[in-house]
């Protein structure tokens, strides 16, 4: 597939894509994953509207984490044929993200399995 190189949205998805890789397994990334690990669950809208604090953890970096195991396991995603919504889980690290897309996007963490 071809596509212009000097594109401004090609360039900032290069940028992002770019950031993801750096990111995952980074120092902050591990001590996040240490974080959620040890939750048998996190929504991202209870971190968003403060439902459920977490310390060490707010969700602009839940999030960061989050987008950043989609982007880079995205091959590993497994999508969930009983739901009438796109709903997919990859499993990370003993964690399993769940990302449901809808209207909108919903994420949320379970323990694996």
């Amino acid at each position: 597939m071809a596509f212009d190189k000097d594109s401004p949205r090609v360039k900032q998805y290069l940028m992002e894509r770019d950031d993801f890789s750096r990111y995952f397994e980074s120092e902050e990334f591990n001590q996040l994953i240490e974080i959620i690990r040890s939750h048998d669950q996190i929504n991202q809208e209870e971190l968003l509207y403060e439902i459920k604090v977490i310390s060490g953890l707010p969700e602009e970096k839940f999030k960061k984490v989050f987008e950043t195991v989609y982007h880079h396991l995205e091959s590993k995603a497994v999508k969930d044929p009983t739901c009438e919504f796109s709903k997919y889980h990859i499993d990370y690290k003993g964690i399993r993200f769940h990302l449901m897309i809808g209207q909108g996007s919903a994420y949320w963490t379970t323990k694996e399995g």
